[in-house]
C-alpha cells in the first residue's frame, strides 16, 4: 500500500500565490503515481476564522478536491488555532473519492472499495478480504477528550496516562486485525527537532516514542512540527510544513511517500516542494563603525545563495547615522544581485539611551559627572573634576565637622 503523508499547509491569504505554487505541485505528484491513501495531518490553515469566500477557503477545497482524484483522503483536524473550521469546509468539498475528516481519537478501515469505515469492536480475529488498511488518528490532545479538571501537572499526567490507554487500545486492535496501520497524529513527539523559527502555540502536550510504537504502526505520519524528519529509525515522520511562512526558515519542504504492507514499512521518500527561500540577515553598527563597513557591504551579497530568493536586512544603527543609510539603493543591490525580493529594516537606538546606562555603571563620581555631561555635549572644567574627586575623598564625619564650622 503506498501512502502520500503531507501537513501543515498554513494556507492564509497573504501568502495565497506561493501556496498555490507548492499545493499545486503537490497535486501533480498525486497524480503522476497511483496512491492508496492521503493523509493530511492537520494545520490546513494559518487561523481558525477563515470565511468561506476567502482565497484561503478556496484554496483549501481546491487542493482536496483535486487530491481526492488521485486516492481517498484522510484529512486529521489540527490544532484548534489553526483548524477550528476545517470539518465545516470539508462538507462543501465535490469530491472524486471519499474523503474522511477526523477530529477525535478513532480508528478507521479504508475498504478495497475505497470508502472508510468504522473498525469493528470486539474480538474479531482477522480482517476481512476487504478490508485493505487500517487507520488510527489522534488529533491535537486537549483536554475536551478527557474528564480531568485538576491543575496543569494533575492534567497533564491524566492526558498522559489516557493516551497510552488510547494507544494500547489500537495497538491491540492492529494485532487483532493484522493489517497495514497508519497512525495519524497532530502533536510533538520527544525526540523531534523544532524549526528554528517555528513557535509552538500554547502548552504543548509531549507523546513518547514508546507511545507511539505502542499502537504498534507500519507507520506514523505526523503533522505539526515544521521540519520534516523521520525520528530515530523508528517508523515515525513529520512531513514537515509544505512551504516557507517565516524568514530565516531554511530546511527544506515537501511530504513523504510512504510503502506499508502488513509487516510494517516497507520505504520511504522525501519529496521537495519549490518552495521560496526567505533569507534574513542582521547587521549591527552600533558595535561597528558604519562609515567603514558600509562600502564593502554589497560584496556580502553576490553568492548564489540570494538568487530568487526574498531577503530581509535588518540594520541596528545610531539614531544620528540613520541618514548615512540609502534604502533604495541597498535594495537595489540586493535585487541586482538576483534577489526576487528585498526588503531592507532600519532599527535606531539612541545613543542617550546608552550614555545614560553609561552615567549609571560608572564606578566615581568624576566619571559620571563626564558621562553626563557628554550626553548633553558640555565640558567639565578640570576644577570641577578635582572637587569632585574630593567630595568622594571626605568621610562622613569629616563633611559634618566643615558644615559645622561654616556656619
Amino acid at each position: 500500500m503506498k501512502i502520500l503523508h503531507c501537513a501543515d499547509f498554513h494556507v492564509r491569504d497573504k501568502d495565497i500565490d506561493e501556496c498555490r505554487k507548492v499545493l499545486s505541485r503537490l497535486c501533480r505528484h498525486a497524480m503522476d503515481e497511483p496512491f492508496d491513501l492521503i493523509v493530511i495531518a492537520g494545520d490546513m490553515t494559518d487561523r481558525n476564522d477563515i470565511k468561506f469566500d476567502s482565497a484561503t477557503a478556496r484554496m483549501i477545497m481546491e487542493t482536496v478536491s483535486y487530491l481526492s482524484m488521485a486516492a481517498p483522503v484522510l484529512v486529521l483536524t489540527g490544532t484548534k488555532f489553526h483548524d477550528g473550521n476545517i470539518p465545516e469546509l470539508m462538507q462543501e468539498i465535490r469530491s472524486e473519492n471519499s474523503v474522511y475528516v477526523s477530529n477525535r481519537p478513532e480508528q478507521i478501515i479504508l475498504g478495497a472499495d475505497k470508502e472508510f469505515y468504522q473498525a469493528p469492536v470486539g474480538e474479531k480475529a482477522a480482517a476481512d478480504p476487504d478490508e485493505k488498511l487500517l487507520i488510527s488518528t489522534m488529533p491535537t490532545p486537549t483536554k475536551q477528550f478527557f474528564d480531568s479538571l485538576d491543575c496543569i501537572e494533575a492534567t497533564d499526567q491524566a492526558i498522559g496516562e489516557a493516551m497510552s490507554a488510547i494507544f494500547a487500545q489500537f495497538g491491540e486492535t492492529a494485532g487483532r486485525l493484522n493489517l497495514p496501520h497508519v497512525l495519524v497524529g497532530h502533536w510533538q513527539v520527544g525526540g523531534a527537532y523544532v524549526s528554528e523559527t517555528q513557535q509552538l502555540v500554547g502548552r504543548d502536550i509531549e507523546i513518547s516514542v514508546e507511545q507511539v510504537l505502542s499502537a504498534r504502526p507500519s507507520v506514523a505520519c505526523l503533522g505539526h512540527i515544521h521540519k520534516a524528519q523521520q525520528i530515530g529509525q523508528h517508523p515515525i515522520f513529520y512531513s514537515g510544513s509544505t512551504y516557507r511562512k517565516d524568514f530565516g526558515e531554511l530546511d527544506s519542504k515537501g511530504f513523504y511517500i510512504h510503502e506499508v504492507d502488513e509487516t510494517g514499512l516497507v520505504d520511504s521518500e522525501f519529496v521537495e516542494l519549490p518552495s521560496r527561500k526567505l533569507i534574513k540577515v542582521s547587521h549591527d553598527y552600533t558595535v561597528k563603525d558604519l562609515d567603514t563597513e558600509l562600502g564593502p557591504l554589497a560584496g556580502q551579497y553576490t553568492n548564489d545563495q540570494i538568487n530568487g530568493a526574498h531577503i530581509r536586512v535588518e540594520f541596528k544603527v545610531w539614531q544620528d547615522q540613520r541618514d548615512r543609510l540609502d534604502k533604495d539603493q541597498l535594495k537595489q543591490i540586493l535585487l541586482n544581485n538576483g534577489a526576487a525580493e528585498a526588503e531592507i529594516q532600519v532599527v535606531t537606538i539612541p545613543r542617550q539611551n546608552v550614555r545614560a546606562a553609561q552615567v549609571l555603571e560608572s564606578e566615581n563620581l568624576r566619571d559620571k559627572v563626564r558621562a553626563r555631561a557628554e550626553i548633553v555635549g558640555d565640558e567639565v572644567p578640570e576644577s570641577i573634576l578635582q572637587k569632585c574627586d574630593a567630595v568622594e575623598a571626605e568621610t562622613r564625619d569629616s563633611i559634618i565637622q566643615k558644615i559645622k564650622r561654616a556656619a
